[in-house]
């Protein structure tokens, strides 16, 4: 981790496998293949707060922290990480969650194998959001502004403007189908 804006980098001691990470109320947490540490407050020292869950990827979206897992589904804590509870509902079971992404109040998916799917409830319910995607094995998401990008395993890249309702390819000049990151600017 960095307390200098990258200038150096300092190693989280017992924390290995780090895939993802995530801000809420100055708080950095930080999901890896072992469970979830937080380090509270700019301090020195990381704390694991989770020992059960191996994330993939996590966001925040209306004060709640969602992670998504290999495997097992999404959860999503409440009370700043205190307690993660599974919030699955419409999801398949035991499905690898490969990205979050949220936008206000609303949380999209991406996994392994079953599509996009999407929560405007604060992962009560799932549904899913597929019209157009021809790769299920969605790898990556992006929102930039009201559009929804997705990057997918042999499909190339994916938009959607009207939240997942429908996506359409855009690929054009792409040269390999699959896409793990996408960031527009």
């Amino acid at each position: 981790y960095t307390q200098n804006n990258g200038d150096s980098w300092t190693e989280m001691p017992g924390v290995s496998g780090v895939r993802t990470i995530a801000f809420k109320d100055e708080q950095l947490f930080a999901g890896a293949e072992e469970g979830i540490f937080m380090i509270p407050d700019n301090g020195n020292e990381w704390f694991k707060i989770n020992y059960s869950l191996n994330v993939r990827c996590m966001t925040v979206s209306a004060g709640n922290i969602f992670v998504g897992t290999e495997l097992s589904g999404i959860y999503v804590s409440s009370d700043n990480g205190k307690n993660f509870n599974p919030v699955n509902n419409g999801i398949p079971e035991m499905f690898t969650i490969n990205s979050l992404a949220a936008i206000g109040t609303s949380v999209f998916a991406a996994t392994d194998g079953a599509g996009v799917y999407f929560s405007i409830n604060s992962g009560a319910s799932w549904l899913p959001v597929n019209n157009g995607l021809v790769s299920q094995r969605v790898l990556t998401l992006h929102i930039d502004k009201a559009n929804l990008f997705a990057g997918t395993s042999y499909s190339g890249i994916y938009l959607s403007s009207n939240n997942g309702s429908n996506w359409i390819p855009v690929n054009n000049g792409l040269r390999n189908g699959t896409v793990y990151a996408v960031n527009a600017t």
